[in-house]
């Protein structure tokens, strides 16, 4: 088994033609990839894909991550109800991990926290923020300050560090990871092609020092490789593999 996580972004190309996830799922496990990470987005009827998926999980025995692109909050108040449907929908498929964004929230209360802790308790989830590529949901204050006013309150909860989405929002990868280490419990690894009009590609052939940034950040979390591939998805992707692996901290 591959000791990585494999965001099903890499089937880009595939997902626009119409393969559907569970085929993701399957092509990743049979080379070997243990630890795949869906993406909401990417089902087509989530209420019939997630039962496939669960039965796949079970007999495989993959561990599963679920990237939801919705926020925690809308508005000040937290979405306890979409919350909720997206814990369920986890549970179905066996996800140990859920990923979602802020929100605009205005405060943290301790209600929201209780609910949360509860929710994480009752289906065995753990819950991480990821910075995404917007300025309100992807700049490294408002998550450090979010984050640190829910586990003040006892909250359980972590940060998906996507360490390319930083460009994104101007920031400065390597000092957002020093920054956001304490709190940093997963990281989504790409490679960006510049500032100007920036992209996401393969590792070692952008802008970004990534192996500085793993040295920065916990060690033996999860990693996640989460970019398109080229045409050869798993040949690529082996390739990404090895050099993943070239990093020694």
């Amino acid at each position: 088994m591959k000791d990585i996580v494999v965001n099903t972004l890499v089937f880009a190309q595939e997902y626009n033609k119409g393969m559907e996830q569970i085929k993701m799922i399957e092509l990743l496990e049979v080379a070997g990839y243990k630890k795949i990470e869906v993406r909401r987005e990417y089902f087509k009827g989530i209420e019939n894909e997630m039962f496939l998926v669960g039965e796949y999980v079970l007999r495989n025995n993959v561990e599963l991550f679920y990237s939801i692109p919705e926020p925690l909050y809308n508005d000040g108040v937290l979405n306890t109800s979409e919350i909720t449907t997206y814990f369920k929908e986890a549970k179905t498929m066996l996800c140990t991990h859920v990923k979602m964004i802020i929100g605009n929230y205005q405060d943290v209360k301790l209600e929201d926290v209780l609910f949360i802790n509860k929710l994480s308790m009752k289906y065995d989830i753990n819950l991480t923020v990821e910075n995404d590529q917007t300025t309100s949901n992807g700049s490294a204050p408002y998550i450090f300050n979010f984050v640190t006013k829910f586990k003040d309150k006892g909250g359980q909860i972590g940060v998906t560090f996507d360490v390319g989405n930083w460009i994104w929002v101007n920031e400065d990868p390597l000092e957002n990871a020093k920054k956001l280490a304490p709190f940093v419990t997963y990281l989504h690894l790409k490679d960006v092609s510049g500032k100007e009009n920036p992209l996401p590609t393969y590792l070692n052939q952008g802008i970004i020092d990534w192996k500085a940034i793993m040295h920065a950040l916990p060690a033996g979390i999860p990693v996640a490789l989460e970019y398109p591939m080229g045409e050869h998805i798993i040949e690529d992707l082996n390739s990404q593999y090895d050099v993943f692996k070239s990093y020694k901290k």
